[in-house]
Order: C-alpha cells, then structure tokens, then sequence
C-alpha cells in the first residue's frame, strides 16, 4: 500500500498548562510517521502530519496514549489538487479522403481433411499375480534412560548457623 498523507487536528484540554503540553508533546515524539507539529496555544489544538497507510491506527493509538490530555482527534483529509485544464488539442488540418479500393472476395477456408484412423493396439499382457506381503520387522528397542549424575557440593550447604538466626530476626 502506499503511504498517504494525513492532517489530524488534535483537541487538547489545556495547551497552556505545562504538563497537558509536556504530556501531548510526548505522546507525539513516540510515533516515527509524524512529521509536522503545530501548537496553538490559545485555541487548545495541535495540527500534526501524519504519512502513513492507516492514519485511523494512528489516530487511536494516540488517543489511547494521551489519556484525559487529548480530549478528541479529528482526521483532515488534504484537498485533492484540481487537475489543470488540458491543453486544447491543436486543430487538426484537414487531409483528402484517400480513395478506398474495393475489397477483393476472400477465398473460402478449405475443410479440414478427416484424420485417419488409428491402427489397432496390441492386447496387453496379462498382469502378475500379487506376491504375499512380507512381515514387518519389529519395532526397535529405546535406550534406557542413563541415571542421572551426581554433582558434588550441590546442593549449595547453607551458610553458618548465623543465617537462620539472622532470618527470623528479619
């Protein structure tokens, strides 16, 4: 899909409180697929230019992220440039009629020769008689598991006797 670009319009709660700035200045550093930020402090709307394949994602995550800060998100969809008017196609000068020569009668398709037929197969010999199955081999043994080894000095011994003290003091 190709990307597209996207203008959301961002309705804070407050813009001129620090922390509802600090928090929706955050939130919008976190998303690679802004590019442009625009505060407005004394309307509480920040405009933001989103290039992606799904702005509604986009718009939902930072909803979701900016919490009570971000009071609602509306998607801006840019104006399609009016396609410019297309040159008029220059006058075209008029040509003498060439004169048409009178079509010559098609020649009739000739029919199609009949294919001759097929010589006669040979009778097929006559299939063998199917050999008895021989018995499978038994199944092979599994190894028996190996007991397991014995590591010296595990587990760890507990530390002096203190611990236990020092344990229940806690």
């Amino acid at each position: 899909m190709a990307e597209k670009v996207t203008i959301m319009k961002l309705n804070v709660v407050d813009l001129q409180c620090h922390k509802c700035y600090k928090k929706v200045k955050k939130v919008l550093c976190k998303f690679p697929q802004i590019r442009d930020q625009m505060y407005d402090e004394k309307n509480n709307v920040v405009m933001i230019k989103v290039v992606c394949c799904s702005p509604e994602k986009i718009r939902d995550k930072i909803c979701c992220k900016g919490c009570g800060c971000i009071k609602s998100i509306e998607i801006i969809e840019p104006e399609k440039p009016k396609p410019a008017p297309a040159p008029a196609p220059p006058e075209k000068k008029k040509e003498p009629e060439k004169k048409k020569e009178p079509e010559k009668p098609k020649p009739e398709p000739e029919k199609p020769k009949e294919p001759k037929p097929a010589p006669p197969k040979a009778p097929e010999p006559a299939p063998a008689p199917p050999k008895a199955p021989e018995p499978a081999p038994p199944p092979p043994k599994a190894p028996e598991p190996a007991p397991p080894k014995v590591v010296p000095g595990y587990p760890p011994a507990l530390p002096s006797s203190n611990w236990g003290v020092l344990h229940v003091m806690l």
